[in-house]
């Protein structure tokens, strides 16, 4: 059994045939990858700021025992689809 990837059988293949196109083509790679991590990360931050927002806006107009109380019932709704998709793979 091989134990080297496909992919980098590859590489070293075609880093052995064209070594800087190779190279260059890795970096462009690796810039693409970092470009659609940090387009990730804001859209994250995004709806991380939205939730804080909305949470802030309920706790505001519904008060707090209210929103907590959603939350709550909001997170064992949550559990409990997490525990029957675990107990459906099995």
């Amino acid at each position: 059994m091989n134990s080297t990837p496909s992919v980098l059988v590859w590489l070293a293949e075609a880093y052995a045939a064209q070594p800087l196109a190779t190279a260059v083509g890795l970096l462009l790679v690796f810039a693409a990858g970092l470009a659609l991590l940090r387009k990730a990360l804001k859209l994250f931050s995004i709806f991380l700021v939205l939730g804080a927002v909305a949470l802030t806006i309920s706790w505001v107009v519904r008060g707090e025992e209210s929103t907590e109380q959603n939350l709550s019932e909001v997170v064992e709704t949550v559990q409990d689809e997490i525990k029957e998709r675990a107990s459906s793979q099995d």
